[in-house]
Formats: C-alpha cells, sequence, structure tokens
C-alpha cells in the first residue's frame, strides 16, 4: 500500500494514481498504485528522495541512524553511506550524474552551482536570496543535455543544494550539516551561530521531514474489520480542536500530538503519530467551515461536500476518515462528497455504510465545476472547498481556469467556499485572487469574508520543504492557511 504525497502542484507533481476498494457495511480501505512492482519502487523512491542522506538506507528503513555519508565524486550532489549503496543507486542517479559532469567540464568550473556564472554574470554566492536564478538555470541546462524533463528526484537535488545557509559555500570537506536536522549546513562555527536563531525556528519540523516516509500509516494497514464507532459517548465529545483530537474521536485510536507529550515520543512513534492525523486534514478543515460558518446548528441528515480543482483527494474521503463527519454531526445520516477537477484520478464512484442508518457516497468528475455536463444532476451544495488550490498563480492568463467557476459560485448565496493555501504569503495572493474575480463579477459589496489568510486549526501536520528559495517559510504544511467567504443574497 502507497500513501501518495500531495505537493505542490506545479513544483512537485507525482504521477501516482491511487484508487480506493471500499465495502459497504465494512471500513476496510485499501490503497492501490496502478503500477509494476519496480515501477512501485521507483515512485517509493521518488517519493521519498533526499539528497542529505542515503536514499537506499531510508527505503530500508526510514528512522535508520545515518551518520558518515559520502558525497558523489562524480557530480557532489547525492550522498551514499558505502560504495555497495552507491552502485545500488546507479540506476536511478547514472544519467543525471554524466550531465552534470558534462556541463561543469562545459563551463570550466568545479561546481554545478557555479555554471550559470557566465549567463548571469555574476558568482550565484555574491546574492543569497537570488541562487534560485542559478538553481532554474542549472535545472534548464541539464535537461537540454539530457534531452528530458528532469525527474522529481532530480530536481530535489537542485532545489535543496549543500550549501552554507549563510554564505553558499558549496565545497563538502569544508561543510558540517545540523546533528539534529540534519539538512542544514554551516561552512563554520560562526556561521552556525550566526544562523541559530532563524534556523531554531525549523530545525524541529526539519528533522522530522528528514525521517518521515509518504507511505500509509501502519495503523491503517491493519484495519480489517468493522466496528460499532458511533456510542453515546462518542456524540458527547467536545468539538476537536486540531487534527490529532479529531483522529481520537474516531475508533479507538488514540495518537499524541508530539508538542504535547510527556515524556516526548519517540521518532517512530511521533512519525505514526503524524502521518494518521494528516490523513484527517482535509475532513478536519471542512468541519472547521461547517463551524465557524453556524452550519453545523443548521445541517440534520444530510451533508454534500463539493471538492474542487480535486487530484488525488479520494485518499482522504474514505471509510475510516469519514467516519470523523459523523462523530462530529450526531444527526448526519447521508453524506456526499463530490470530487471536481480536470485532474481527477478517475470518474469511479463509490459508496459505503458506517452502520445500518449512516451512509457515505463519493463521486468523481474529471472536469472544470463550471463545464459540468448538462445531464449531471447534482444535488444542492452545502460548502465548496478547494484544498492548496493555488487561486492566483494564473490570475489573469488564459489559462485561468479558476475564474469562470468562482462566477458559477458567486450565483449561489450564502454557501460557504473555503480555500487552503501551504504559506500564509500564498493564502494572501489566494485571498486577493477571490477579492478581484469578486470585482470582475461585480459581487464585491455582497462578497463577506468569514475567515481570511487564518491559520487553519486542522493543517495537515506533516512537514515539507519549501522549494520557494524567496520565501522566508523554509517549511509548509498541507492546508495550512484557510479563507472562507460568502456572497450575501443582493
Amino acid at each position: 500500500s502507497v500513501y501518495p504525497f500531495l505537493s505542490p502542484k506545479k513544483l512537485l507533481n507525482l504521477g501516482n494514481k491511487p484508487f480506493c476498494e471500499a465495502f459497504s457495511g465494512s471500513l476496510f480501505f485499501l490503497c492501490h498504485t496502478i503500477l509494476t512492482p519496480t515501477c512501485a519502487m521507483a515512485a517509493i523512491y521518488e517519493r521519498n528522495f533526499n539528497p542529505h542522506r542515503c536514499n537506499i538506507c531510508f527505503m530500508e528503513c526510514p528512522t535508520k541512524p545515518q551518520s558518515t555519508l559520502t558525497p558523489c565524486a562524480g557530480c557532489n550532489m547525492v550522498k551514499y553511506c558505502s560504495k555497495e549503496h552507491k552502485k545500488m543507486d546507479e540506476t536511478s542517479h547514472k544519467l543525471f550524474c554524466i550531465a552534470v559532469q558534462k556541463l561543469v567540464s562545459v563551463k570550466n568550473t568545479n561546481h554545478l552551482l557555479r555554471c550559470a556564472e557566465s549567463i548571469l554574470k555574476r558568482s550565484f554566492q555574491s546574492q543569497p536570496k537570488a541562487i534560485w536564478h542559478h538553481l532554474s538555470l542549472c535545472q534548464m541546462m541539464l535537461s537540454k543535455i539530457l534531452r528530458r524533463e528532469l525527474y522529481e528526484h532530480e530536481r530535489t537535488i537542485l532545489t535543496f543544494p549543500a550549501v552554507c545557509a549563510i554564505c553558499l559555500e558549496y565545497r563538502p570537506e569544508k561543510l558540517t550539516f545540523c546533528a539534529e536536522c540534519h539538512q542544514v549546513a554551516y561552512c563554520g562555527k560562526a556561521h552556525r551561530n550566526a544562523d541559530r536563531k532563524n534556523h531554531s525556528k525549523w530545525c524541529a519540523g526539519l528533522r522530522l521531514n528528514y525521517y518521515i516516509d509518504n507511505d500509509l500509516p501502519d495503523v491503517f494497514n491493519n484495519i480489517r474489520d468493522s466496528v460499532d464507532i458511533f456510542t453515546e459517548e462518542t456524540f458527547q465529545k467536545p468539538f476537536p480542536t486540531d487534527v490529532f483530537e479529531l483522529v481520537n474521536m474516531v475508533r479507538s485510536f488514540n495518537i499524541q500530538k508530539p508538542s504535547d507529550a510527556s515524556p516526548a515520543l519517540e521518532l517512530a512513534e511521533e512519525i505514526q503519530s503524524v502521518k494518521v492525523a494528516g490523513l484527517f486534514s482535509c475532513i478536519g478543515t471542512v468541519l472547521h467551515v461547517l463551524r465557524v460558518t453556524n452550519l453545523i446548528e443548521e445541517l440534520t441528515e444530510e451533508l454534500n461536500v463539493f471538492v474542487l480543482g480535486s487530484e488525488q483527494d479520494d485518499i482522504f474521503f474514505n471509510p475510516i476518515t469519514c467516519a470523523a463527519f459523523f462523530c462530529c454531526l450526531p444527526k448526519l445520516r447521508r453524506l456526499g462528497v463530490f470530487l471536481i477537477g480536470p485532474e481527477s484520478c478517475d470518474e469511479t464512484a463509490f459508496c459505503f455504510s458506517m452502520d445500518d442508518s449512516r451512509f457515505v457516497e463519493v463521486l468523481k468528475y474529471r472536469c472544470l465545476y463550471h463545464e459540468m455536463p448538462r445531464n449531471v444532476n447534482l444535488p444542492n451544495p452545502h460548502v465548496f472547498v478547494a484544498f492548496n488550490s493555488g487561486l492566483h498563480e494564473l490570475v489573469g492568463t488564459e489559462q485561468d481556469t479558476w475564474e469562470p467557476t468562482l462566477r458559477s459560485l458567486f450565483d449561489m448565496p450564502n454557501i460557504p467556499i473555503a480555500f487552503t493555501s501551504y504559506t500564509h504569503g500564498e493564502a494572501i495572493d489566494d485571498s486577493n485572487a477571490i477579492q478581484l474575480y469578486a470585482h470582475h463579477a461585480g459581487m464585491q459589496h455582497r462578497l463577506k469574508y468569514i475567515e481570511r489568510h487564518a491559520l487553519n486549526p486542522f493543517y495537515d501536520p506533516k512537514p515539507i520543504r519549501n522549494p520557494d528559495h524567496k520565501d522566508e517559510e523554509m517549511l509548509f504544511y498541507l492546508n495550512q492557511y484557510i479563507s472562507i467567504v460568502v456572497i450575501r443574497k443582493g
């Protein structure tokens, strides 16, 4: 079973196509990938790749200590624990390594990171905040040599190179990495001290990011039989404040929030807790929207959730996670989840029952919402939500499909429209995009923000390294920020 890594749509686009098998009357949920065993291993390698560790070791055991690592002598961009593991990695690394060596030779430099200096007419170390210019050009030149787009793990190598966090020193023999997170390097004690205050904000998250994998939590693999999860005690629990509390409302889960655990969790326990909690982020986000808009008090037996821009969101709406809706909404009897988006993995539908009186139907439509075929009869929505949508990315371009979709939503007053973002900067841009769309539609005077680029209490706690070197946030989280709007009746 493989838990697909949901990463930024343009930066970390994996090709895995998961599908669900859910059986009526059962809480048996299984994730598959339509891949041969060899391809499946390659997908796991890509999804979990980190240039600052031996990735062969990581595939064997994610929490295995990796103390002595040696840079690849050919490219100086990846590391291995031994000659044996370097040889095992040749299939994935050899062609990229040869391309790096060719580029370095043609540019007459001593490192890949310096290959764009002759084009940009400046040293890549002269402007640390502008290193992304050099990285982008290096990626383009390598792609030209290889005559193909770089693979995901190859882009990761260039996105997070081993350089001093202060001066961008790149020579491996000059660098030492933080002993806690293993992901930030320094050329000496002075620069380590200079970065201490900033690094302390991110070190714990970077450490977890270094060790955590992107596979399905073990607890999901172990659940097979249905159990009675709805009792009077279930419905008497207070509304959860985050994904950890939400998880513990469901079944017999008992996971701890790492920051609240005393004594501190073992690394394997921390990873398991974070992975399980992350799978409930989308459900928690929808419940949060229902609560802050007071819909949670108005709902009776039916709830229809429309997920726009859906890609692989079916992984989050399964018999285990959907139980959280019924735990928080005692009156609920029928849950409809409508996953709508041109990149939806397929158009299959599945239904399952939570017990004799509670049912879930998940339907998928591979199209844009405003282009939904007329012969499709959808029920009235209670809430629209777009997870990590990147609304702002194509504003003002011909490729912008969000504006016509939002225009159609603006015609439905008093229905909450929620959208989440990775970082605070993106959340502000997404919020501004909504306001611009409302202005274009002549609806700006009726647009009301319930929440605007606010921290989402139900964000996915699994840290992801931010590939945007211009952003001050070194880590981001899925569904980290949220904005909620409604169009008031005219």
